[in-house]
């Protein structure tokens, strides 16, 4: 097994966890989250809860690539924490990672984290009607001070947002599910349409992907009625590919 622990956490009870973690993982703790990945909620003897994911394990050829070659999604959602908090943006502090290796291949991947509890976004976005309009401003904004901090999450649907109500009404975020952002150093610059691209399964068009896209263009400075037009010609694009993706796989079912 290859570990990495955060230094505020190191010590014996997240050593020890860690060692028994992949024989106990099956049968203990409870199940958050359970499709590809699955997610799991322990409580340490010290009390402290912990957040674990196990990444869905690797095919043959993936796992060559991520025993040799790339760094682990364990690993990633363990660094890309830490460049989260650095710029400024909230994500559960990260506790730690663990790869488990069979015959020197990655066989599964676990990334630890602190426990938030905070509800998503899709509970006043997406699932209420009328949505947040408050929010979804307040969404907006965060999206492009991410992508002007040189950060691209690599999936912005509403569930990976949780949400806390500030007194004034507001609201402050936490991102999740880090494992696939894209960071360039501090003042590398993503291009327009790879922005609008990184918006594109926030939702399906509609009010709320319209209001939260034209508030996100104003928040970058840009022209809205070119800048509109072009993010909606990379969302339909996106979305017809997805439902080409959809209906190939129904087949298969």
């Amino acid at each position: 097994m290859k570990t990495g622990i955060h230094p505020a956490y190191s010590g014996r009870e997240i050593e020890a966890f860690l060692k028994r973690l992949p024989t106990v993982f099956d049968d203990e703790g409870e199940m958050l989250y359970d499709k590809r990945n699955q997610v799991k909620r322990f409580v340490l003897p010290s009390g402290r809860p912990v957040v674990v994911k196990r990444f869905k394990k690797p095919n043959l050829i993936q796992r060559i690539v991520y025993s040799f070659f790339k760094k682990t999604k364990a690993k990633r959602a363990f660094l890309h924490a830490a460049v989260l908090r650095d710029r400024g943006f909230g994500t559960p502090h990260e506790i730690a990672y663990l790869e488990e290796r069979r015959t020197r291949l990655l066989s599964y991947c676990y990334f630890l984290s602190e426990e938030d509890g905070a509800p998503a976004v899709y509970e006043r976005l997406v699932a209420q009607q009328p949505f947040d309009r408050v929010m979804a401003d307040d969404f907006a904004a965060l999206v492009a001070a991410l992508h002007q901090k040189s950060i691209l999450h690599g999936d912005l649907n509403p569930t990976n947002v949780l949400f806390r109500e500030r007194g004034d009404g507001h609201y402050t975020f936490s991102l999740i599910d880090t494992n696939r952002m894209r960071v360039k150093s501090l003042g590398g610059k993503f291009t327009p349409s790879e922005c609008f691209d990184n918006l594109t399964r926030f939702s399906a068009q509609g009010e709320l992907y319209d209001f939260v896209l034209t508030k996100y263009i104003e928040y970058r400075g840009w022209d809205i009625e070119t800048s509109f037009a072009r993010a909606i010609k990379i969302k339909r694009r996106h979305d017809a590919c997805w439902d080409r993706r959809k209906a190939f796989l129904k087949r298969f079912k």
